[in-house]
């Protein structure tokens, strides 16, 4: 996937071609899931390992929200859902807002804490400024 220079404005983060784009720069092969039928999974990050059949497959749920509507549980317990019939090595909810408490909590669930990663805004900002200091000379 071709890197864009446009998901470096903060107005963009909101789209999930600029998260697909950050996931393409950390080493993924990046795809876009179609709008319909995609189960609540908006990109599907796969790598590569150097070691046999050991690769990663990441299903990721984008969220574009305003800073004070909060992403909830029941969007946790759907992506979770779709995590049993769709192969996966983690699933990733990532939003331009914040979490509740009790979809926060869930991550630290044995069953889930090693499977189940919510990045909010300060991530999605954090993966920004690491992609952008990679591009400045």
């Amino acid at each position: 996937m071709k890197i864009k220079e446009d998901c470096l404005s903060p107005i963009l983060i909101g789209l999930k071609t600029c998260v697909a784009e950050l996931f393409s720069d950390f080493g993924y092969f990046v795809e876009l899931t179609k709008q319909t039928r995609d189960k609540g999974i908006d990109i599907i990050a796969i790598r590569r390992s150097i070691i046999p059949e050991i690769d990663e497959r990441y299903l990721i749920q984008y969220k574009r929200h305003a800073p004070h509507n909060k992403v909830g549980i029941s969007v946790v317990h759907e992506l979770l859902g779709v995590g049993v019939s769709e192969p996966h090595t983690g699933l990733i909810i990532a939003t331009t807002s914040s979490f509740t408490k009790p979809a926060l909590e869930i991550t630290k669930k044995e069953s889930t804490k090693w499977r189940l990663h919510l990045k909010d805004y300060f991530d999605i900002y954090q993966w920004l400024k690491a992609y952008t200091k990679k591009r400045i000379w």
